[in-house]
């Protein structure tokens, strides 16, 4: 999904960042943050996959400074990353976790993901999904707040941030609100529900999650799912799908 393409893609930039300022002492650009792909393990499972490159052909070997093994006995990228998602000194989550920044920052901005030399991906980057794509790599148990906990640096906003666009969505047609569980839902017409979902949690999974939707749906009501990501990019062509696709189902 587009939202998961863009949670790695800032997860990169957070790396790349990072490790450019506290690792390697070099300018940022000087690493490249390539399309990330899905690769296929032995037994089967389907991996993301991140991708950074040295910016000059026959570079200086920066990328493989990273798979270097590490104080902590891991490759250095991969202390970097814990690092990254832990609130320890040091780490860039104590500037990024500031209210000041959290209250300001939906997605991105030049004082955590934003620079020159990334503007063509200024429209995907968000610092929160970033966040939850490193917990993910590092703990593929990670649950990005699927089940009710939303303690994790990625998610702490998430209730807020949800049940905000929820209200966004809902005063574009003059449609309720209310909470079910752990997800924002507003009317969709008669018997439909848009569901307000983060981009990691699959559909089936969040029904499973929160009794109240299981409840609506029994009842005969149709769930539309969507989530942040897509509501905070392309809020009127989102709710204008899900409307159309609840009238289509009638």
């Amino acid at each position: 999904t587009a939202g998961a393409r863009a949670a790695v893609i800032s997860a990169a930039f957070l790396i790349v960042n990072y490790v450019s300022r506290t690792i390697l002492d070099i300018d940022p650009e000087e690493i490249e943050v390539l399309e990330p792909r899905v690769q296929r393990l032995k037994d089967g499972r389907a991996v993301p996959v991140l991708q950074l490159a040295d910016r000059l052909v026959n570079g200086a070997g920066l990328c493989d400074r990273l798979r270097q093994v590490g104080p902590g006995g891991e490759a250095i990228i991969v202390d970097s990353m814990r690092v990254l998602i832990n609130e320890g000194p040091g780490s860039p989550l104590v500037e990024m976790l500031a209210a000041k920044h959290r209250n300001e920052c939906l997605q991105a901005c030049y004082r955590c993901l934003h620079r020159y030399g990334n503007q063509a991906y200024h429209g995907l980057l968000d610092w929160r999904l970033g966040l939850d794509a490193i917990a993910l790599l590092l703990d593929s148990s990670y649950t990005a707040g699927l089940d009710g906990h939303f303690t994790a640096p990625g998610v702490r906003d998430w209730p807020m941030l949800s049940l905000s666009l929820a209200n966004e969505a809902a005063s574009l047609f003059g449609a309720d609100v209310k909470q079910a569980g752990n997800v924002p839902i507003f009317t969709l017409g008669k018997d439909a529900w848009g569901v307000v979902i983060h981009p990691f949690w699959r559909h089936d999974a969040v029904i499973q999650a929160n009794p109240e939707l299981q409840k609506l749906k029994a009842g005969g009501a149709q769930l539309q799912m969507v989530s942040t990501f897509d509501l905070s990019r392309r809020m009127g062509a989102s709710v204008a799908r899900l409307r159309w696709q609840a009238n289509a189902a009638d």
